[in-house]
């Protein structure tokens, strides 16, 4: 059982859920008129998140710029941005309230992170989804360390390690972790999948709507139960381009070929272009390993450095310690 335990945040994600979560109410406002809804969700949910687990550190990752998934996927997130679009247009109350969330109450939830002492780390062109695989993956910030990954980004669970790294949905409360070669959820009595790498071929199966992030027409989530299955030569694999190429190629491939459904049909015909692409965008697991954009392994060890900055493993996490403020 490793001796200390590390909290990672998914920042962007968390206030996101605080703003959701508090946009029904606009008379939480600061003297100055504004908006604290936000900070007030945000930080709750932070003191209860730490009250349960009593780690020994605290990390806020958050995205910085433009993500290098649109340079592969032209596609990623339109549906996010036309959804803005659309309350702009029909609902202008609530488009000026998202805009004083990302122009003032973000501002004010990050300035607050910083006075109570807490690490919070980027790097330009990675989303927080990035940082917080490469310090969950890092070898050398994680000896004898527990990660805890706090976020409702499902894409997170393949960074699942046995005695290593659990993810916590705030939202629902629930925490899935790998054992004896299965994963769990907390609340679900079989194994949620196989094995974690069979749960991140379900993931390229279906795709992520939330990320527009299309998968292969046709099957959802009860056919791609049907079609991954657990294979010896898979076990403990690592998520490279190569072995998930393997796996379409030497077992989803010919379980299509029995019955050559018109949509499995489309999966035979289509994985050797479509998989790579998926992959790259997809894959969290294994980060500095796979080259998904030019000089990756150089900004995987960027991350590491600003966390090390950022006062790693900083004991008075919760204090008012950043001499900014005091």
């Amino acid at each position: 059982m490793a001796s200390y335990k590390r909290l990672l945040i998914d920042g962007d994600n968390l206030e996101h859920i605080a703003f959701h979560a508090s946009r029904g109410d606009d008379e939480m406002r600061a003297p100055n008129g504004e908006r604290t809804g936000t900070l007030y969700v945000f930080l709750s949910t932070l003191s209860r998140i730490i009250d349960q687990f009593s780690p020994d550190e605290v990390v806020a990752a958050y995205s910085f710029g433009p993500s290098w998934r649109t340079r592969w996927y032209p596609e990623y997130r339109s549906a996010r941005k036309k959804r803005v679009e659309k309350e702009r247009a029909t609902d202008p109350a609530a488009a000026e309230q998202r805009q004083e969330f990302y122009d003032v109450e973000r501002p004010t939830v990050r300035d607050v992170v910083a006075r109570l002492g807490i690490p919070q780390v980027e790097a330009f062109g990675l989303e927080a989804d990035d940082v917080i695989a490469i310090l969950a993956e890092s070898k050398k910030l994680n000896r004898d360390v527990e990660n805890i990954v706090v976020s409702t980004d499902g894409d997170f669970v393949q960074l699942a390690r046995e005695g290593k790294t659990r993810i916590y949905n705030p939202t629902s409360d629930r925490v899935v972790w790998e054992s004896s070669r299965a994963l769990y959820q907390d609340g679900v009595d079989e194994p949620i999948a196989a094995s974690v790498f069979c749960w991140y071929i379900k993931r390229l199966l279906i795709g992520d709507p939330s990320d527009s992030i299309a998968g292969f027409p046709g099957i959802g989530a009860k056919r791609a139960e049907e079609l991954v299955q657990a294979w010896p030569e898979f076990d403990d694999c690592p998520f490279t381009s190569g072995w998930v190429r393997a796996y379409f190629r030497n077992v989803l491939v010919p379980k299509c070929m029995e019955k050559r459904r018109a949509y499995e049909q489309r999966l035979i015909d289509e994985w050797q272009e479509r998989v790579p692409v998926l992959h790259r965008i997809s894959c969290l697991r294994d980060w500095a390993l796979e080259e998904r954009v030019k000089g990756a392994k150089h900004r995987a060890r960027s991350v590491r450095r600003n966390y090390v900055r950022a006062d790693k493993r900083c004991e008075a996490f919760g204090q008012f310690i950043n001499p900014v403020y005091d």
